[in-house]
Formats: C-alpha cells, sequence, structure tokens
C-alpha cells in the first residue's frame, strides 16, 4: 500500500512539472518587442526620438550647419573678416588702411565696445590702427626702432636726454597731425617723451 501512493505522489509530481514546462514555453519572451525608431521618455526631462540624441534646453547650436549664434563684443577675426558690426563700416574700414597704407596685409581685426582696433604688418613694420564703431579713423599706433627716429628728434635727445637709453620708440599718428611716443631709461629711473618730427619736445 505504502508503495502504491509512493508512485502516485511522484507520477503526480512529474506531471505537475511537465506541466508548468510547457506553460512557460506557451508564454515565450514576455519582454516588450525591440523597435528602434520607438519614442522613449524616461524620468527626466529629455526625450529621445530615436535619434541617439537628447534635446538640450537653451541650447542655439544647429548642429547642421555648425551656426553658433554670438551675438557678443570685443570679438577678434582673424585676416579682417567681416564678422561683428555692420559690413559697410569694415568695408570703410579696409578701404581706409588701403588708402593710407598702400599694400599693407591685415592680420586680425577686434572689435571692442566702443573702437576697432585693426593689426596690420606695413612692409617691416607693425601698426595698430584704431577707428571708431562707425569706421572713422582715430589714430594710429606704429613701433618703430630706435634707427627710424629723424635726425632732429636724435640731436634733440642728445642734447636734453645724453645719459638717457631709449627702451621703445612709437610713432603716433591722428588727424590732427603725429608725434614720436618715446620711452627713455636711466638707471632706476624711467621718463616717457612725446616729440614731434622737428625735435620738439611736446
Amino acid at each position: 500500500m505504502y508503495q502504491i501512493m509512493k508512485i502516485r505522489l511522484l507520477t503526480l509530481t512529474v506531471i505537475a512539472a511537465t506541466t508548468l514546462f510547457a506553460a512557460c514555453e506557451d508564454y515565450g519572451d514576455i519582454t516588450p518587442d525591440h523597435n528602434p525608431n520607438a519614442s522613449t521618455t524616461g524620468m527626466g526631462n529629455g526625450t529621445n526620438n530615436g535619434t541617439g540624441q537628447n534635446p538640450v534646453p537653451g541650447n542655439n547650436d544647429t548642429g547642421d550647419n555648425g551656426t553658433d549664434n554670438n551675438n557678443g563684443t570685443g570679438n577678434t577675426y582673424p585676416g579682417g573678416s567681416q564678422q561683428q558690426g555692420p559690413s559697410s563700416v569694415i568695408a570703410s574700414v579696409k578701404d581706409f588702411i588701403a588708402g593710407k597704407y598702400p599694400g599693407a596685409r591685415i592680420v586680425e581685426i577686434d572689435v571692442e565696445r566702443n573702437s576697432i582696433e585693426v593689426d596690420i604688418i606695413d612692409g617691416y613694420v607693425s601698426r595698430d590702427v584704431v577707428f571708431s564703431q562707425a569706421g572713422q579713423w582715430i589714430y594710429t599706433e606704429t613701433d618703430l626702432r630706435r634707427g627710424d627716429l629723424p635726425q632732429a628728434v636724435l640731436g634733440t635727445l642728445a642734447a636734453q636726454y645724453g645719459g638717457w637709453y631709449i627702451d621703445d620708440v612709437n610713432l603716433i599718428e591722428t588727424p590732427s597731425g603725429s608725434h614720436y611716443l618715446l620711452e627713455l631709461e636711466s638707471g632706476h629711473r624711467e621718463t616717457r617723451l612725446k616729440i614731434d618730427a622737428s625735435g620738439r619736445i611736446l
């Protein structure tokens, strides 16, 4: 009697296990079908539209043509590019430089809040040409060497600053005239001197 009950219990166990296994096969994979183009929304604010990129709020980058909306000031444009300000102003600036310094090469245009500064190479000298925002020429500063000074200037320096060393020489040109701006040193002393081409100290 005990053996018969044991056999029946074992048979019921096998039947139950077989039924459970068959049920699992009927259900198959319970995960949802994968759709690479399906839109999914996470717990945050980002939404993925299947492109692999989430939109970033406040970002004005187009991503397609590389355009960057930057309307700030004080930008530098190598080679004199016209990326800031009215093109007519930049064109007038270039025309002025071409007329006043023929053959000069524009290195960069630096647009500040109150001025437009243009760095140029004119022959062997470097010039900083400064304009107003309206394109009006204000002044030009040119780096020079001691040997570029007129004899009249050198004569004045020899007579009045014989023991001084010429540390820096700049030519300042303005619509009203021009002069030289010199930095002189003597021991621990330094001074700045404005002098015109005739040797007259200003």
